[in-house]
């Protein structure tokens, strides 16, 4: 049974590193009621969704609010602060921490200039240094980024470089921005100007709340809003609702997608089965039970065609608790996927052949009545049951596929299953997959839950403090995959290229026996006459042709041709992401930041691939016909 996800929203910091004492007590009020708002919110979401209801019991545990935070002086402490202060019964409130360097080299910016946030007094560089360790003791998870303040050769201003990847991660990682900002341009590279173009130009919102005015926060959602207020302009909105509505928006799942049915075998087959039935309820309440025999077929045949057994062990545990996550989720989804796909393309196998077995039993039985030499009594009669009894198979076993939506699911849980997959490979760089990928694999009102599920739990996913994985490791991993995922296409083009040249042969085959037989049935029609025979040859003209037209459904049905070539092309351009990646340095100065774009790339690129095939195959439709 899968596991639900944990409600989680995710706040990111930005602002200002030097506060106006006599701004601190404004900001902090208005930081409290931005966090007491979203923990109400959580707190009144989960009472909708938290228990049994239309979708029943998608979220576990108690809600969380997560801030991430670099504890800089300023508007990442005084967030921090706040955000520790917050108590809401029934509520979970985390500090993340990334820093720009380990943690050894962070504290060297903590040298007391500044003002601290209780009052008008400097810091002293003990006080400074022991407020960002206080805080950092209450940190569940902390991400050092490998940079430096060291003047590197070739690198200016390397410590800007790393101040500006930290502001990166902070928007990769956060559902919604919380900026304190005095809305001018920034002094360098990483500045809170440059991180808040940085997330609207992503999709990542942002409350605004000016550093040194004490006025309403400003919601802002696009660059065309940020614009308008850079230039002076009001914007008539309330920031509370707008907050309050994107939470929403993010937290609650999707509407169940209304089924439509397509004829009077789709009525027929969902009689008293809900069409409200929401496919998220169902895929918690999945359970992995024993494959029937009836259900490898495909396997069996694609196997013997495909003449190609690769060896197959089972992916490797990660060790580190969020790969470990993802990893499970994958495994969850996968396992599911792969189970409704055997029945699915076995259910379609079954149709084919039944309704090949029954045009041959059908006219076996009507033959009957012409051999003179055969006692048919009896014989007629059962080739006629048999032709019901596949036809009723034919039946049972389209309904079947329908009510219990085996295509649908084996196409949702694929995708679902992938995009963890691409999650597990992206954490190791502390990435994420952007939202608009996921979009594109997830456009229809029937995918939605998949995109919500997906988004859920990428929020919900568990920090760690654990050490950041050295550049080598992280590269190794990637590798692994891309190696994985040319060696699948290798696979499976070669697979599908058996199975379409066996597929040939026997059309070809039959074809040419057809012909024979054709050609047998002209020289009898001169005497002497035998219609025994010419029965028998009018018998073998309508079943061979049965026969390649069998073997041409299941050709196209599977759509081997096209898994040929979109194998092969993606084999060839994963090699060459491979090659990319090989030329990284890793030794050169925040190689992970290549490397976090090397792992986008190629995540990017396996759901491009993805999302044709979910096109391609969401077509195949199951028909009795």
């Amino acid at each position: 049974m899968p596991d639900r996800p944990q409600m989680s929203l995710r706040i990111g910091v930005t602002g200002a590193r030097r506060l106006p004492a006599t701004s601190v007590p404004f900001l902090r009020k208005q930081v409290r009621t931005v966090l007491e708002v979203l923990a109400a919110e959580l707190l009144h979401l989960e009472r909708d969704y938290g228990g049994a209801g239309q979708v029943k019991s998608v979220f576990r545990g108690v809600p969380r609010l997560q801030v991430t935070s670099p504890l800089a002086r300023g508007a990442d402490r005084l967030v921090a602060q706040t955000a520790m202060e917050i108590k809401a019964k029934g509520l979970l409130v985390e500090l993340s921490v990334p820093m720009p360097f380990p943690v050894s080299e962070y504290e060297q910016d903590f040298t007391g200039t500044g003002d601290n946030l209780a009052g008008e007094l400097p810091l002293t560089a003990h006080e400074d240094l022991s407020e960002f360790r206080a805080l950092l003791s209450h940190a569940v998870g902390v991400i050092e980024l490998d940079g430096t303040h060291a003047n590197l050769a070739g690198i200016h201003d390397s410590a800007s470089l790393a101040y500006e990847a930290v502001g990166r991660y902070v928007v990769r990682h956060s559902d919604v921005i919380l900026a304190i900002w005095d809305g001018k341009p920034s002094n360098g590279r990483g500045g809170t100007a440059e991180i808040v173009l940085r997330a609207v130009s992503t999709g990542v919102p942002l409350l605004w709340i000016h550093a040194t005015r004490d006025t309403a926060p400003i919601w802002i959602d696009n660059r065309n809003t940020l614009d308008i207020v850079l230039e002076g302009t009001t914007v008539e909105s309330d920031p509370w609702e707008m907050l309050r509505a994107y939470v929403r928006q993010q937290i609650a799942p999707p509407l169940p997608p209304q089924r439509h049915t397509h004829g009077m075998l789709d009525k027929l087959a969902l009689i008293h089965k809900s069409k409200q039935l929401h496919p998220l309820s169902t895929y918690f309440d999945e359970k992995v039970g024993r494959r029937w025999p009836i259900w490898r077929i495909h396997g069996w045949l694609m196997k013997h065609a495909g003449r190609l057994r690769p060896a197959w062990s089972p992916p490797a545990e990660p060790v580190d608790v969020i790969g470990r996550y993802w990893f499970t989720l994958y495994t969850q989804a996968d396992s599911l996927a792969s189970e409704y796909a055997a029945r699915y393309r076995s259910s379609y196998v079954w149709t084919i052949l039944l309704s090949a077995c029954t045009l041959i039993v059908g006219t076996l039985s009507g033959s009957m009545h012409h051999i003179r030499r055969l006692d048919h009594r009896g014989i007629t009669e059962s080739l006629s049951i048999l032709e019901l009894l596949c036809l009723v198979l034919i039946l049972l076993n389209v309904m079947a596929a329908i009510r219990n939506e085996w295509h649908e699911k084996s196409i949702e849980y694929r995708l679902l299953a992938e995009l963890f997959r691409k999650q597990q490979t992206l954490a190791i760089v502390d990435w994420t997959l952007p939202l608009k990928s996921v979009h594109q694999c997830t456009d229809t009102e029937r995918l939605r839950w998949v995109q919500w599920l997906f988004a859920a739990a990428e929020r919900s996913a568990p920090l760690s403090k654990s050490p950041r994985l050295p550049n080598p490791e992280r590269s190794y991993r990637i590798d692994c995959l891309l190696e994985e995922q040319i060696s699948y296409h290798e696979t499976r083009r070669a697979v599908s290229h058996n199975a379409l040249q066996l597929f040939e042969f026997i059309g070809t085959v039959t074809f040419l026996l057809v012909i024979l037989c054709v050609i047998v049935k002209v020289m009898l029609e001169f005497p002497p006459y035998h219609p025994d025979t010419m029965t028998v040859f009018e018998l073998l003209t309508v079943i061979f042709p049965t026969i390649s037209a069998a073997f041409i459904t299941l050709r196209g049905y599977a759509e081997l041709q096209l898994l040929v070539e979109q194998s092969r092309q993606m084999a060839a351009e994963l090699k060459l992401r491979k090659e990319s990646l090989q030329r990284i340095n890793l030794d050169r100065y925040l190689a992970s930041i290549e490397l976090g774009e090397q792992a986008l790339g190629i995540t990017t690129l396996m759901l491009q691939d993805l999302e044709g095939w979910g096109r391609l195959f969401r077509g195949k439709i199951m028909e009795a016909g």
